[in-house]
């Protein structure tokens, strides 16, 4: 059976938003000690002691953290994932 080319569509832009939330809500509920600005790129590592994540400045090629992810906020308050 062939998959209908509009479906696949639907769930690639469905798996997007998911991810795109989750994303979101991980970054919200991380540790920063700073505000963060819009169009800025940041970083999310997860922390050594505890595990819970915490958002930096600091670029991966300069520490030895566990490296999440790199993101920017946008104009409306969403985090985006940043690629290489």
């Amino acid at each position: 059976m062939r998959s209908n080319p509009n479906l696949t569509n639907l769930k690639e832009q469905y798996d997007a938003m998911v991810k795109k939330f989750e994303d979101n809500q991980l970054i919200y509920g991380a540790k920063f000690s700073f505000e963060p600005i819009v169009g800025e790129i940041y970083h999310l590592y997860k922390g050594h002691k505890d595990g819970q994540p915490f958002l930096s400045v600091i670029d991966p090629s300069e520490c030895s953290w566990d490296f999440v992810g790199t993101y920017r906020l946008t104009s409306e308050k969403l985090w985006e994932e940043k690629e290489d």
